[in-house]
């Protein structure tokens, strides 16, 4: 957000993950899906997701869900087994006192030589089932991938929260499905 409403706004990605399951003769336990989240190429957080009472979708917001893992859902129980809670950074001095790191991207104040630089992330998705009979994990051998990049805001307030549209567009949302 542009450096007037940092203090009231910030930017969360949100993962909607779905696990297609055969329907015949395939009786499942355990499910879910190992998420990890890469900050210009360096691993930042990786943890799983397990789905509860048969659930085949997860919604997770970060870093809403990396900071407060046991709130993400009574559907599903979050546990990161590693993270890097450094990749998250503080809002703008302006905001006050009781400041945590909170934010993605180059969040920060100006002064301290913050909101300069695009952040890339990568997302890296990945399902797994147990099979019943057998006790086997089959594990997804295609993970899905997403990359978002936070592009600094440049110019009037407008302009940051198109960004990064260049030169007048905005970037088209992605979306991926595989069966």
């Amino acid at each position: 957000p542009a450096l007037e409403n940092a203090c009231d706004y910030r930017i969360e990605i949100k993962l909607n993950m779905s696990c297609i399951l055969p329907s015949e003769g395939f009786v499942t336990g355990r499910r879910g899906f190992d998420v990890q989240i890469f900050e210009d190429s360096n691993l930042v957080a990786a943890g799983t997701v397990v789905m509860t009472y048969g659930d085949t979708n997860a919604e997770i917001y970060i870093p809403s869900d990396f900071l407060s893992p046991g709130d993400a859902s009574s559907r599903l129980n979050l546990n990161w087994y590693t993270a890097v809670p450094e990749f998250l950074n503080l809002p703008p001095d302006q905001c006050g006192a009781n400041m945590f790191n909170d934010r993605l991207g180059d969040e920060g104040s100006p002064a301290s030589g913050f909101r300069k630089r695009e952040v890339k992330y990568d997302i890296v998705v990945r399902a797994f089932v147990q099979d019943m009979a057998t006790g086997a994990l089959v594990t997804d051998s295609t993970p899905a991938k997403a990359t978002v990049t936070i592009y600094p805001p440049t110019g009037s307030s407008e302009r940051s929260v198109t960004a990064p549209s260049q030169p007048k567009e905005e970037q088209r949302i992605k979306m991926f499905q595989r069966e």
